[in-house]
């Protein structure tokens, strides 16, 4: 089964995906290891200017990134969904792909369902993630923690360090776009989007300390709102769609 490949030469369809994740755990997106002498804290959490203030991020490509990585494994792990998408139904390493120019080629010509979702080194992504915010207000804690000998397990004398984290219960806000892929339509795109939005209301993992069960977060179903813009004979149409009208739309079951 050979699929048409969807491109940018014209627009069909968007959709733009906005709502709340909440952290059911600590959060902690680090900034990496602090270089001033006088912090209190080794291990910040990123911070950026927001208006008047600096607060906590998600960066856009940590959600990209991690749902990237939730698709590969939804893919390998639904061989079954090959007998009806064909071929296409797989999911490229896609570090093997940068680094392999042969391989590169083919998946550019012939890509896998993941990368004609998120894109590789020859197609655009058809999804967009922005930067998550608080949406009202946060705390930031310091944690102390003990380095682990790896080879004995136990605890590392004289190294103790602390990281600084959200505090649970944070609200933050969530905003996707998805670009000239059906939702209404069944094809291994939409499929993939389908189960990423459903594993975003049943809780994942983003960020650091993910071992200790830092990250979980939950998109709240109460404050989707989906926005689809079409293009048809009579030009454009903007429908926004709320509630299990919205979940609808994504393809995620109403029990979810």
């Amino acid at each position: 089964m050979n699929l048409p490949l969807r491109t940018f030469d014209k627009f069909s369809v968007s959709y733009i995906i906005r709502g709340n994740v909440i952290n059911k755990s600590p959060l902690r997106i680090g900034s990496g290891r602090s270089q001033s002498l006088t912090s209190a804290v080794d291990n910040p959490v990123l911070m950026l200017r927001f208006g008047e203030e600096e607060v906590p991020v998600i960066p856009g490509s940590s959600w990209k990134g991690l749902l990237r990585s939730e698709a590969e494994v939804f893919v390998r792990s639904t061989e079954g969904l090959r007998q009806e998408f064909g071929e296409v139904w797989r999911a490229c390493n896609i570090l093997e792909v940068v680094n392999n120019e042969e391989l590169r080629k083919s998946e550019e010509q012939d890509p896998c369902a993941v990368c004609r979702v998120f894109g590789n080194t020859g197609i655009a992504s058809h999804v967009r993630f922005f930067d998550s915010y608080p949406v009202s207000g946060y705390s930031l804690e310091t944690i102390s923690r003990v380095a682990i000998d790896r080879i004995t397990g136990g605890q590392s004398p004289g190294k103790l360090f602390n990281v600084q984290v959200v505090s649970p219960l944070t609200q933050w806000s969530f905003e996707m776009q998805v670009l000239n892929i059906d939702l209404r339509e069944n094809s291994p795109e939409s499929k993939i989007i389908s189960y990423l939005m459903a594993k975003l209301l049943t809780g994942i993992q983003i960020g650091g300390g993910k071992s200790v069960g830092y990250g979980f977060v939950k998109l709240d179903r109460d404050s989707i709102a989906v926005k689809e813009i079409r293009l048809s004979k009579g030009g454009l149409s903007s429908q926004i769609h709320r509630g299990d009208s919205a979940l609808k739309v994504l393809g995620v079951e109403v029990g979810t």
